[in-house]
Formats: structure tokens, sequence, C-alpha cells
């Protein structure tokens, strides 16, 4: 069953008087459970590409369906619901909030949710110790290791129980030990909860991975 699908998507951003056309007539679809890799060079609109997907950004043509339903002119309330209950997000940086541990940084995304702490807590708790954490749940950011930092934010991209995961180089700060590691991890997951994945990276061979490695270049995907 179709998951995402993405119909003529075209992104134009305005650069004064002139216009700069990033993603050109795109159509993609991605099946429950599925796993690709997008790989292009720097500036081919990879990151465009999956804001667009992630419903944080408006394509400038094209529409956006969800479970089948349309999101291309959705309100921002309900982009929002659904971009809290159904997709989780992983970035190049951790984004995660120096003044809040490990644990408390993944339990950030449950509280938004009607949940109690102690359910979140919980949640969060088995979610860190499965990615390896469990000695870890009282540090602060600073106190990790960039690998370690990296697995807080795909415990945190977990804890609402997504459909889709959306990653944005999620290893490109990283070693090539520590790059392979994350991969691995946010792959593992995805295939144990049945979730379906978009990760961006420009490492190919890590890409090989997936269940299916797409190009994105000159605002096309192939």
């Amino acid at each position: 069953m179709t998951l995402l699908r993405l119909e003529n998507i075209s992104k134009t951003f305005k650069q004064g008087e002139s216009s700069l056309g990033v993603l050109d007539d795109i159509t993609f679809t991605l099946e429950e459970g599925e796993i690709i890799a997008l790989v292009g060079p720097s500036g081919s609109g990879k990151s465009t590409f999956l804001s667009i997907a992630g419903l944080l950004e408006n394509p400038s043509s094209g529409k956006i369906y969800f479970n089948d339903q349309d999101c291309s002119k959705s309100s921002d309330r309900l982009r929002t619901k659904i971009r809290r209950e159904s997709l989780g997000f992983i970035y190049q940086f951790h984004h995660l909030l120096p003044e809040f541990t490990a644990l408390e940084n993944v339990m950030i995304p449950g509280m938004l949710l009607d949940k109690s702490e102690n359910e979140v807590k919980e949640e969060a708790i088995i979610l860190l110790e499965s990615l390896g954490l469990k000695e870890r749940l009282s540090s602060m950011p600073s106190e990790l290791s960039g690998g370690e930092q990296q697995r807080v934010a795909i415990a945190r991209s977990l804890i609402n129980k997504p459909q889709l995961i959306l990653a944005d180089e999620p290893t490109g700060n990283l070693d090539n030990a520590n790059a392979e590691k994350v991969i691995n991890i946010i792959i593992k997951q995805a295939r144990e909860r049945k979730l379906s994945a978009i990760i961006v990276t420009h490492n190919v061979e890590l890409a090989g991975k997936t269940d299916k490695v797409m190009t994105i270049r000159d605002g096309k995907i192939f």
C-alpha cells in the first residue's frame, strides 16, 4: 500500500527579480515498509525534497498525498498534527536541546501528544536502552559522543511511533565507523517497526543498504 505520493512536484525560490528552480515536475511514491535512499550532489535539492515530503515546506506546484489524504492545501494545524503523529525526523546535526538530558530530549515530542508523562518516560527509556544507551539516560548532550548524540536523535524520532522516518544526511557529521552504525540502526529500527524511510545521503555505499537507491539531479529524481 502506498504511504506517500508526490505528484508533479516543482519548487522555485525567488531571488530578487530572478527565480531558482530546484525541483522540476517530480512524481514519487513510497510504499509502506519501504526504505529508500536519495543521493545526489550538493545543491541538487535533496533537503528541499525532504522538507516537502515531510510537510515542512509547500511546493510551488503539485500535490502531496499521505495515507491517501491530500495534504497539498491542508491547514497548518492538520500538517502539524500529521508531522507529530506520523513522521519522525533525523537531521545531520542532532539538534538535541543542551539543557535537557538524553532521556528528556527523547520525551519532549511524546509530551506534545495526549500521553501521560510516565507513559512517555517508559517508552523513551525502552527506546534508549534498545539503542545501547542504558547508561546514558541522565547524560547531557555535551557529555555524549557524536554517535551517541545521533542515537538519541534516532530515539527521539521514534518516540511517537511514526509511520515514516525522514533522515537528512544523518551521518554527515560522523566518521566512517559511526556513520555505518547509525545507518544500520535506522534501517534495523525501520525494519523491526515496519516503518517506511527516506534517507538522504551522499554516501553511496551506505545508501546501498536500503531497498532502493534514487538519484536527484537537475531537479529530477531517477
